[in-house]
């Protein structure tokens, strides 16, 4: 019983420290668009041609609240429009993004202008995010 006990804590134990981060954050990011489509109200169409370009002119307000509701639901904006730094860079990291390029990225993508529409700030940080990094670390 002692033996048994041990060996299902050391397998626990493993199997925990084997978590995908990547993964997880795969299974994490489509549930949030699935939540955030359905929220904004934003055609489906739009957001798989979004997902297969990755960038997009003049969004409409659907796709604007869409990226909103990304950001914020993943702690990337506070509800203000402004970029959490720190959670940003943690994610990166935890997903396998190098310090150097996180360092790059988000010293390109610091937006010194700031707009009224909360929701057109998101856009920003995500066009500009996605003109520099991976696909599969970005929240479409």
């Amino acid at each position: 019983m002692r033996y048994s006990l041990l060996f299902f804590l050391v397998m626990s134990s493993l199997s925990f420290c084997m978590a995908d981060p990547k993964a997880d954050w795969q299974k994490k990011r489509q549930k949030v668009q699935d939540t955030c489509q359905k929220n904004s109200k934003v055609d489906p169409k739009i957001v798989e041609d979004i997902k297969t370009n990755g960038q997009f002119h003049d969004p409409d307000k659907k796709v604007k609240d869409f990226f909103y509701c990304l950001e914020v639901y993943h702690e990337f904006i506070d509800l203000q429009g402004n970029l959490q730094l720190e959670t940003v860079k943690k994610h990166l990291k935890a997903v396998g993004v190098s310090d150097e390029k996180i360092n790059e990225v988000t010293k390109r993508c610091a937006i010194k202008d700031k707009v009224k529409d909360t929701s057109l700030m998101a856009v920003a940080y995500f066009q500009c995010y996605a003109r520099h990094l991976p696909r599969d670390v970005l929240v479409i």
